[in-house]
């Protein structure tokens, strides 16, 4: 990327940035896993993220 931009970009740093926010995601997926039967991870995780979507919301 550095060399199209002709900008020096910190990857190491973004990762590391990354990181700690991408650990609790992973866990809270595997936990749905381990809690629910085996056909329904796809329904609860769009549960959740509707729901979550919704708690979140958007200020204007």
């Amino acid at each position: 990327m550095a060399v199209l931009t002709g900008v020096g970009v910190p990857w190491t740093g973004i990762y590391l940035a990354l990181l700690p926010g991408s650990i609790p995601v992973a866990l809270f997926g595997l936990a749905i896993n381990h809690w629910v039967r085996p056909q329904e991870p796809p329904k609860v995780s769009s549960i959740l993220y509707m729901g979550l979507s919704f708690v979140g919301g958007h200020r204007e």
